[in-house]
């Protein structure tokens, strides 16, 4: 039964890596608080206007997904600006960890 909204998941993951390359790119060249702040209301904004359905076990996994890519753009957002090696370190692995959960989760939903 989760199959039948794959489209809606590739629609959502597509969205957010559409968003978070968009949200990397700016990061690359502007490291301020302020591009910082419209990566995070922009990854914020993709989750709440999700559209809830009546699987529960399918909009939860949704979510975590949607979760997922906006730690991995804060992630990447450290790795690219930070200047403590530690905290970028630590955005790495992060990152790493993140990416590899996303990959499960995708699974999970029946997807490649």
């Amino acid at each position: 039964m989760m199959n039948v909204r794959i489209p809606a998941l590739l629609a959502l993951a597509c969205a957010l890596t559409i968003g978070g390359t968009m949200q990397a790119r700016a990061a690359e060249t502007d490291c301020s608080s302020a591009a910082l702040q419209s990566m995070l209301q922009h990854d914020q904004t993709m989750m709440s206007g999700m559209k809830m359905s009546d699987d529960v076990e399918h909009d939860a996994m949704m979510m975590m997904a949607a979760h997922e890519q906006s730690l991995a753009n804060l992630a990447k957002f450290e790795m690219t600006c930070g200047k403590n090696e530690k905290a970028k370190a630590a955005a790495k692995r992060t990152y790493d960890t993140v990416t590899a959960q996303q990959k499960e989760l995708q699974l999970l939903l029946g997807g490649p």
